[in-house]
C-alpha cells in the first residue's frame, strides 16, 4: 500500500502540470451488492460486523475528484 501511495504521489507531481488528475479511492470494506458481499451474507456470516460502502457512495467520491481535482486520495469508508 505505501508503494502504491508513493507511486500515485509521484506520478501526481510529475504530470499535474500537463493538466493530468491522478487520485485513488481507497475501499476499505465490503461493497454493497457486490460478489463478495453476497458469498459472505450467504455463508453465514453476519455481513453488519464488516464495514460496507454503498456502490453511490463510490461513484459520488469518483465525481467529485475528477470534476474537483483537489484530492490525490480519498478513503471509504473514512478513516
Amino acid at each position: 500500500m505505501a508503494g502504491m501511495r508513493n507511486y500515485l504521489q509521484s506520478l501526481h507531481d510529475e504530470v499535474a502540470d500537463k493538466g493530468i488528475y491522478v487520485g485513488s479511492v481507497v475501499v476499505g470494506g465490503l461493497i454493497l451488492g457486490s460478489q463478495g458481499h453476497q458469498t459472505l451474507s450467504d455463508s453465514g456470516f453476519v455481513a453488519s460486523e464488516f464495514p460496507t460502502v454503498s456502490p453511490d457512495t463510490l461513484a459520488e467520491h469518483y465525481w467529485r475528484m475528477l470534476k474537483d481535482r483537489e484530492v490525490l486520495e480519498l478513503f471509504e469508508p473514512a478513516v
